[in-house]
């Protein structure tokens, strides 16, 4: 690499072309030597400003070596070695008797690495965590202790989710059986703004009682979440998931076809014998004329219709559809109808509105990967920078 003159001291100085392009803040540097994958340097100024009373100080107290790890050349780990200079206070009343110089864009307090390197290895720790980042990491020319990348990733700024006005809520386990959280997202930006502790409805209430300009809620039919969205954003209208609604009602299914399995099954022996010039005794769940249960013929009318109310966004008939299903006796369905006018609103703008929970699922779907690939790193504030910051 080209050097220029020799500088005070016997030291060499780059080219300042050259010397700005190797890493950030070595404008105010006179770099000393230059050898393969190291760097001293010292500082260019005359004084140094005290962080706590402001004040400049050009009275030099003494001298040491620090160490900062900075961003690959080549492949090969960078270490730049500074020479600091320690200030003596010149303001009385400040309980600082010394204090270090920090260059700008370079050196932090008790920071071991650069800012280049530092944001290099956040973004390396996103992806792989603990001792997978910290193998990627050296194979690009980066040491980082397994420690270190959770760590700096735990320090990372996040950006405020700014306006959302469709907001999409649903849960997952952190802990399966055991522990919860709810993911936020928002719809109309299709990412995730937020991640919080458990399914209650006292923390979910506070999060849209701070955003007003929240306008359409899609959510499960937890009762928590209801609760919350109706306390703390009355404005907003909630969309209860129809895809909810259909998994509600396929149990309700499961739970009438399994109840007469007997049943099924004699009418399907039943039909099944030859020569038998008799027909069986017509009970409640033996085949009709069309050889089908007569259970099962009013529970997939049933299905249907409601497939036309979600197919065809016609939320408005849901009563209609209610007073049909009260009319057999299907006690699975019925207790599967008789709970939806509780939640009536909600499920009437499910079964009307283009907004669903489907992309919410999706993004659960991609929050359950990142926290598989954490090894077991998955604590709440860690997995929830992790979400908010993967792209």
């Amino acid at each position: 690499m080209p050097r220029g003159s020799a500088g005070p001291g016997g030291g060499h100085f780059i080219r300042a072309g050259c010397r700005d392009g190797l890493f950030a803040g070595a404008a105010a540097l006179g770099v000393d030597a230059l050898v393969p994958a190291l760097l001293r340097a010292r500082s260019r100024t005359r004084s140094a400003r005290r962080p706590g009373c402001g004040r400049r100080s050009g009275r030099i107290h003494g001298r040491y070596e620090r160490r900062l790890a900075d961003a690959p050349l080549g492949g090969l780990p960078v270490v730049i070695v500074v020479l600091v200079r320690r200030f003596k206070c010149l303001t009385t009343e400040c309980p600082c008797v010394t204090f270090a110089e920090q260059i700008p864009g370079l050196t932090r307090p008790h920071a071991r690495h650069t800012p280049v390197l530092r944001d290099l290895l956040g973004r390396v720790s996103q992806a792989p965590a603990g001792r997978p980042g910290a193998r990627l990491a050296r194979r690009l020319g980066m040491t980082a202790a397994k420690d270190t990348l959770p760590r700096l990733l735990r320090t990372t700024a996040l950006t405020g989710p700014g306006s959302v006005r469709v907001l999409g809520i649903d849960d997952f386990a952190l802990l399966k059986g055991h522990t919860c959280a709810t993911l936020l997202v928002d719809l109309e930006a299709r990412r995730p703004i937020d991640v919080l502790p458990g399914r209650e409805a006292a923390p979910l209430a506070r999060w849209p009682a701070d955003h007003p300009e929240v306008q359409i809620i899609c959510r499960d039919r937890a009762s928590a979440y209801a609760e919350a969205a109706r306390t703390a954003a009355p404005q907003a209208v909630q969309v209860a998931d129809a895809r909810h609604l259909w998994n509600n009602l396929a149990k309700a299914v499961e739970k009438t076809v399994t109840s007469h399995y007997g049943c099924l099954r004699t009418a399907r022996q039943a039909t099944h014998q030859p020569g038998d010039p008799k027909p069986p005794a017509e009970r409640d769940g033996m085949p009709d004329v069309r050889g089908r249960p007569r259970r099962i013929v009013a529970t997939i009318g049933h299905v249907r219709a409601f497939a036309v109310l979600m197919h065809g966004h016609r939320g408005e008939d849901l009563h209609e559809w209610i007073e049909q299903d009260r009319q057999h006796d299907l006690p699975a369905l019925r207790q599967s109808a008789d709970g939806l006018p509780h939640d009536r609103d909600a499920v009437v703008a499910g079964l009307s509105s283009t907004w669903s929970s489907g992309q919410v699922e999706g993004q659960v779907t991609r929050v359950k990967l990142i926290k598989h690939a954490g090894y077991g790193r998955a604590e709440l504030d860690l997995l929830r920078t992790r979400i908010l910051l993967r792209p």
